[in-house]
Formats: structure tokens, sequence, C-alpha cells
């Protein structure tokens, strides 16, 4: 693995990016008013994040509803503004479940807790089976998931703080508020996740 601090500033600056270009203008979609508007984000973000294949059309089409309706009824109750950190593992867990009730199969964790964030991002974190193997958790156990998440965290935050920092300071950084943008936590935590996809930590 490389030092973390080199580690940490590849992640930040591949995040921005990969917010500037896709991630925000998902995060702004999904909080677009009308059912119609609503599904189309949902169904852009679950193919952005490779989730959407798990969502088979049959049962949609068996009540005769639009694509992704039945997505944006597992996500319509969820008021993200007042979800606390206690409330993370719960929550998602219950929108998982409620996919799975709609769609069937088993695990949509993945799934759930990727749109969530995309919508949200804090306090949400996201479930990644690279992750997850990385940090050793049994899988499908998100209470496990986010404990081991937010230790791991905590030893490379001070890191991720300094790169963060470094990018925001940079000449070249990008317009559009991403000055700010990358000094905020849920950019450090996110870019957390791509430190572990791509160096380990």
């Amino acid at each position: 693995m490389k030092p973390p601090r080199k580690a940490a500033r590849e992640a930040a600056g591949r995040l921005l990016v990969q917010w500037l270009d896709h991630e925000e203008p998902l995060h702004l979609a999904l909080h677009e008013k009308g059912r119609a508007r609503q599904r189309e984000a949902l169904g852009r973000a679950a193919t952005y994040f490779g989730v959407v294949r798990g969502l088979r059309r049959g049962p949609e089409e068996r009540l005769g509803v639009p694509r992704f309706e039945l997505l944006r009824r597992c996500f319509a109750g969820v008021d993200g503004e007042r979800v606390s950190a206690a409330d993370v593992a719960p929550v998602a867990t219950g929108v998982a479940e409620s996919v799975a009730r709609a769609y069937g199969g088993t695990l949509y964790l993945s799934l759930a807790t990727k749109l969530l964030w995309a919508k949200y991002r804090d306090p949400f974190v996201i479930y990644d089976s690279v992750v997850r193997e990385h940090l050793g958790t049994p899988k499908g156990d998100y209470a496990a998931y986010l404990e081991a998440w937010h230790e791991c965290y905590a030893s490379h935050r001070g890191a991720l703080v300094a790169a963060c920092n470094e990018l925001a300071s940079k000449p070249s950084a990008p317009d559009r508020g991403a000055r700010g943008i990358v000094t905020e936590e849920w950019f450090r935590r996110r870019a957390f996740d791509l430190m572990i996809w791509h160096h380990g930590a």
C-alpha cells in the first residue's frame, strides 16, 4: 500500500473529478420533485452505481406501474435530514428489505446504501463488497460493517483532512465551489472509500 498521505491525496483528487462529473448531478436529480423525475433519477443512480441489474422488470410489469416506481416507493418514506448516525443501520436495512419485498431477492444493502448516500450523503455509509472484504466483516451485517468502517476511518482521518485541505488550496482546483466541497466531512468520508478501493487502508 502507498503511504497513507499519498493514498489519501490520490483518493481525494479522484473523488473530486468523480463528484463533479457524475455524482453531484445524481445528487441534485434525486432531490427533484415529481414522481416521474424521481423514478428517472433513481434509475440513473442505480445504473451509475452498478446495482440496477437486481431490479427485475417483472414485478413492475405485473402491477402495471412505470419502471422504477416500486423503487421510488421503497425510498419515499425516508427523510434523510432526520436520520442520525445511530439510525443509519436500521434505516438502510429497512429500505433494503423493502426493495427485496418489491423486486424479489435477498440482499439489497449495496443498492440501498448507495442510493441513500447519493441523495443525502452523511450520515450514510456505502456498503461495498470490496470495502467489506478489507474490513473483514460478515456479509450482510451492516451494523458490523459500520462499526468497522468508522473505526478504520478514524485511524486515517488525519491523512484525509490534510489531503483534502491541500487539494482545496491548489490553484488548479476546479471552480463550482470545489474548494468548499473538498473540506466537508462527507467528502472526506467518501474519499476514504476510494482510498480503500484503490490502495487498501
